[in-house]
């Protein structure tokens, strides 16, 4: 089958929205706002409180889906909730009850973590810093009370672990980590299903439709992206020569997705294999705002890491000079990398073809491994 042939099938796979249907979540968000869409109407739906007139059902459906048993719901309280708008602690939604129990759920439909950097250089997770707070508050007579009492619920697209999982197997702590695309959206429809017809319906469905359109961009793009990796040259050549037919309109609509992909990816593994160097520790990671500003803007944008090595602070930089790296001191100073025949620009990720190889995950191992090799060898003859 011709690459064009296995994208049209797969684009065939997924409703496209038209962005005609009326939405009223759409008119009024963003629709990819955690905090002010979804975390918002998720709290109200799981509030007893709240005017939805449903009581603890909700709450009850979510809960026990999850598989999280033996939580009291005397004195339940969710926050934010529809009177209280305010996160508690820069939490995206705390449940808590008169037992000292608590759910603290962390919504991550596209944002990263928020870890927090420690004096030492060393850094903790975002929900265990949500865990602390909560544990210093309820009092608890020993870390085994507050583990038993607290529940960490990890919201995501394909059920991801939280970063720096390791840490929290070292503390003990264990996330639930629950799937956007195959748990919310089924227990929206399961509850769907159950209601009378009317507002309260009218507003499920509509946030349940926006969630599939969403989610379904995201297997989407990926879909694509596996794709476009298996048949790489294909793909290139058709990225040079598409006709802006539907086929056309749909795969540049999606091709933004892929490149956010394929660069956010490309950073990961190139964070993951620096640190391989003994006494190599990162610093900082472009954002994944960075990669969208990059992906899905117009103008250019410059993509750093900064990592230390021997109480030295050295960067690797990604801009319209390719690859360079240097000392962070002296910026201006900076040295391409010997080891590239073809040095990428990500910002020509349509136009240069050792940019768009790079979705390919054997092509991206490749230059990473050559760009750690050559950092390495920098290092061991210049080591402060």
């Amino acid at each position: 089958m011709k690459f064009r042939d296995e994208v049209a099938v797969l684009f065939g796979k997924y409703r496209q929205p038209t962005g005609r249907e009326f939405n009223i979540f759409r008119a009024l968000h963003n629709p990819t706002s955690e905090k002010n869409l979804h975390s918002r109407f998720l709290s109200y739906l799981l509030s007893p409180l709240s005017t939805h007139g449903q009581g603890t059902r909700f709450i009850k459906t979510f809960l026990t889906n999850i598989g999280i048993s033996g939580f009291s719901f005397e004195g339940l309280e969710v926050r934010p909730n529809e009177f209280d708008k305010r996160e508690y602690n820069d939490i995206d939604i705390l449940i808590t009850n008169h037992e000292k129990q608590a759910i603290i759920i962390e919504n991550k439909i596209f944002a990263p973590d928020s870890n927090r950097k420690l004096d030492d250089g060393t850094e903790l997770p975002q929900m265990i810093k949500y865990f602390d707070k909560i544990r210093s508050e309820f009092e608890f007579e020993s870390d085994e009370e507050a583990k038993s009492k607290i529940t960490l619920l990890y919201l995501t697209p394909y059920r991801r672990n939280p970063s720096l999982i390791d840490t929290f197997k070292i503390l003990g702590i264990e996330p639930i980590t629950v799937d956007y695309i195959q748990f919310v959206t089924s227990w929206l429809k399961s509850e769907i299903n159950e209601l009378e017809d009317g507002m309260l319906k009218d507003a499920l469905i509509q946030y349940w439709r926006l969630l599939i359109e969403l989610t379904n961009d995201i297997v989407l793009a990926l879909e694509l992206k596996h794709i476009m990796s298996a048949n790489i040259e294909e793909a290139w050549l058709f990225n040079q020569n598409y006709e802006m037919d539907k086929i056309g309109m749909l795969y540049v609509n999606q091709l933004k997705h892929v490149k956010w992909h394929t660069v956010h990816e490309f950073w990961r593994e190139l964070s993951y294999d620096l640190q391989q160097i003994d006494g190599l520790v990162i610093q900082s990671m472009p954002t994944d705002k960075d990669i969208t500003k990059l992906t899905h803007g117009k103008r250019r944008q410059s993509l750093v890491c900064c990592f230390d090595y021997r109480n030295s602070a050295y960067y690797i930089a990604n801009d319209e000079k390719g690859f360079t790296y240097g000392k962070v001191e002296m910026p201006d100073s900076f040295k391409k990398f010997d080891c590239l025949i073809f040095n990428p620009d990500f910002n020509n990720f349509d136009s240069e073809k050792s940019v768009f190889l790079l979705i390919n995950a054997d092509q991206r191992t490749i230059l990473i491994r050559k760009l750690v090799c050559e950092i390495g060898q920098q290092l061991s003859r210049n080591p402060s």
